[in-house]
């Protein structure tokens, strides 16, 4: 996955970006319990665990940033997201994917006009 600094670097001038959040949606941040036996030998990847919360806003806030700018159009969720991350729950999984075929289709007429 080529990251967006990236890609701008290698002269791409527009990004599209889809994202499964609402805009202004943003991890909280809550204490995060990682057995000592896991990852033991190396405490860099234990405090970067930790701090995840933190590096995932960091990315929607730059995603923002961009889109702000006009170099990036972002796709993302109109309505309220109602799945869980490991949600089984078919009628919710089937309007969440049915709002993105729809929301990826008003894209795609738009990129034709």
């Amino acid at each position: 996955m080529a990251t967006c600094p990236a890609l701008l670097d290698e002269g791409y001038k527009k990004l599209v970006i889809i994202l499964t959040r609402n805009k202004g949606y943003r991890k909280k941040e809550k204490d995060f319990y990682l057995p000592g036996f896991i990852y033991r030998k190396y405490p860099a990847i234990r405090e970067q665990l930790k701090l995840r919360y933190r590096r995932y806003n960091e990315v929607l806030d730059y995603i923002d940033e961009l889109e702000n700018k006009g170099v990036a159009t972002v796709i993302r969720p109109v309505n309220p997201v109602k799945v869980e991350r490991t949600d089984r729950n078919t009628q919710r999984l089937e309007e969440f994917y049915q709002e993105g075929c729809f929301l990826g289709a008003q894209f795609a007429t738009v990129l034709q006009d």
